[in-house]
């Protein structure tokens, strides 16, 4: 038995490593430190180490982590200039880790989107990162103010965020302004939205989450019945010995790539869908291509009105129909021409 062992408790120490550097780990993550306790009239005999404030100070040392697996777990290694707690396996002096980390002096406590101070953002919890001799970072928030309850997902880059709950501008007190509800996905540079298999985009109410995440069921209603309509209308232009509407069949399809049962798509589509409109607006230009057919069918009427004109090309034919109230070109000003 080591009985003359000296008696262990845990202490205090700084995290050290190579001038210029700012993280210095081996292999295993693991790091050098300096005993606070340590008098650098003490280390004179070995050039210092000990005292050297570098990688000369100690051996490495290992750091605990709540998950560690074989290549899998959670990492946040500690930086040169933290202050740790070193504890000893079995309270011997020679097998020392990194229990874990505190604040101190110059290092003040978590600072979410770099804003506030405790005691007064109390209510905020999570992981703040720091980029490496920079100022950016990423952060994963939880607000937990009554009445603002909010998670957010963030990188200072761009300011990208995925913002979740009751939203309110970051926080340098207890409370801060509300800014909406719900969930807001923004950043100042470029974004993508891709699903290889098929994207939903939806207003009709889900409460509480409780359907399927693909269930489009009233909007394959709405096209289906948008197919009929348009089915008999076609017929009837159809007796009149005039061009029924092409695309009658590829709606019907459309629809049926919507499965009922099983909330999914037998296609790669691109679902819009909203009990109470659509609007689509620019101040530029807006454009609508289609490899195939482009159908449009309302309901009511469809109106079209331009500050300048209207023009309209087609390769084989052109087909106007109307089936009961005729049909009416008026020109205020200037001829009407039709030439063949």
């Amino acid at each position: 038995p080591q009985i003359h062992s000296p008696v262990t408790h845990p202490q205090r120490a700084k995290v050290v490593g190579p001038e210029g550097e700012e993280i210095y780990v081996d292999e295993w993550g693991r790091i050098k430190v300096r005993f606070l306790f340590t008098r650098s009239d003490d280390h004179s005999h070995d050039g210092g180490a000990g005292t050297n404030n570098n990688d000369t100070d100690s051996a490495w040392i290992d750091v605990l982590t709540p998950w560690a697996g074989e290549g899998y777990g959670a990492r946040f290694l500690p930086r040169i200039g933290e202050i740790v707690v070193i504890d000893f396996f079995n309270g011997d002096i020679d097998r020392p880790f990194v229990m874990g980390r505190i604040h101190e002096a110059q290092r003040h406590p978590t600072k979410f989107d770099n804003k506030g101070k405790l005691p007064d953002t109390k209510k905020l919890s999570g992981i703040r990162s720091k980029e490496v001799s920079g100022g950016g970072f990423g952060q994963l928030r939880f607000d937990d103010t009554p009445g603002q309850i909010s998670t957010q997902l963030q990188s200072s880059h761009g300011a990208s965020q995925l913002n979740l709950g009751k939203l309110s501008h970051p926080k340098d007190k207890a409370e801060s302004e509300d800014r909406g509800e719900g969930f807001e996905l923004r950043t100042d540079q470029w974004g993508a939205l891709r699903a290889g298999q098929g994207l939903l985009v939806s207003t009709h109410k889900q409460d509480n989450a409780k359907g399927d995440h693909l269930d489009a069921e009233v909007a394959k209603k709405q096209l289906e019945g948008s197919q009929t309509n348009s089915k008999a209308l076609s017929d009837i232009a159809k007796n009149q010995k005039t061009d029924e509407i092409e695309s009658i069949e590829q709606l019907k399809d459309f629809a049926s790539q919507i499965q009922q049962q099983i909330a999914k798509f037998e296609k790669a589509l691109l679902l819009l869908s909203s009990p109470d409109g659509i609007a689509l607006s620019s101040s530029e230009d807006i454009h609508i291509s289609a490899d195939a057919q482009i159908n449009q069918i309302a309901g009511d009427s469809i109106n079209i009105s331009t500050q300048k004109n209207v023009i309209a090309h087609a390769q084989n034919r052109l087909s106007l129909f109307a089936a009961q109230s005729g049909l009416k070109a008026v020109a205020a000003q200037g001829k009407v021409e039709i030439q063949a």
